[in-house]
């Protein structure tokens, strides 16, 4: 049963910063649905001050999502998982073989901008 309540380690903020090995424990610990979110990923090197974002990425509302020229929005992030209203979630990356390897994974999942071309 998804009760959809966030874990401790997400502190109740719209904006956190947590390594991946982090994160993944914390998913695997907990049956989390994210409804509404972007989950931005940074290479290790990267640093970011979540308290002085030049760029927030966001989804509700989020006309560019939806258009042929579709992108990360974090200009430092490599990889961006939008969940979008439960119904739907795009995975944006520059990175061929990661969306490749997806793609196996879940053969179902459509490329977001042949969709958008309609």
């Amino acid at each position: 049963m998804l009760l959809n309540i966030y874990p401790k380690e997400f502190n109740g903020k719209n904006i956190i910063f947590i390594d991946g090995k982090k994160l993944a424990k914390v998913l695997h610990s907990n049956n989390i649905q994210f409804v509404w979110g972007v989950l931005s990923g940074f290479k290790k090197d990267v640093n970011i001050d979540i308290n002085n974002l030049d760029v927030i990425p966001f989804v509700d509302g989020n006309s560019s999502l939806w258009t042929k020229d579709v992108r990360i929005q974090h200009p430092l992030a490599t990889v961006e998982i939008v969940c979008f209203d439960s119904s739907c979630t795009l995975l944006l990356s520059n990175d061929r073989e990661l969306l490749q390897r997806f793609h196996n994974v879940f053969t179902d999942a459509k490329d977001l901008i042949k969709y958008n071309l309609g």
